[in-house]
């Protein structure tokens, strides 16, 4: 009798053990957040040539991580002409002087940070375009 409730007592240690290994895992589990990026410009209409066009918006994820102090880059034919690092509510501001009409948008390459079992991942994003008109 008395070494079956050993044996019990065993068991239930050994039950308990491995659900706290389980719970401390899962406290270092892996993420792979998705990201958004949202994008205006001013002036807005035609501009002269050499103008300054400040491009600004916001780079969006459930996780602040994800948006605080990441690089994103404007990109004018898959080119990049221009950077900033967001704040730590996501936003950004790009200025370019324009010389042509084109269409311009805004990049986050996506970033990988951390060490095995607790590795943080943002996803890539692109936003959507947006036309600059340059008068002649």
């Amino acid at each position: 009798m008395k070494s079956r409730s050993i044996r019990v007592r065993a068991l239930a240690v050994v039950i308990a053990a491995t659900m706290v290994l389980a719970g401390a895992e899962a406290a270092f589990a892996n993420f792979n957040a998705g990201t958004r990026l949202s994008v205006s410009k001013k002036p807005n209409g035609k501009v002269q040539k050499g103008t300054k066009v400040k491009f600004k918006g916001k780079l969006k994820s459930g996780r602040n991580f994800c948006k605080s102090g990441q690089r994103v880059q404007l990109l004018r034919k898959q080119r990049v002409v221009g950077s900033d690092r967001t704040s730590q509510r996501g936003q950004y501001s790009i200025g370019e002087k324009v010389k042509r009409s084109g269409r311009y948008r805004v990049r986050f390459a996506g970033v990988s940070r951390g060490t095995h079992p607790n590795i943080k991942t943002c996803r890539a994003s692109t936003s959507k375009t947006v036309r600059v008109r340059v008068r002649r």
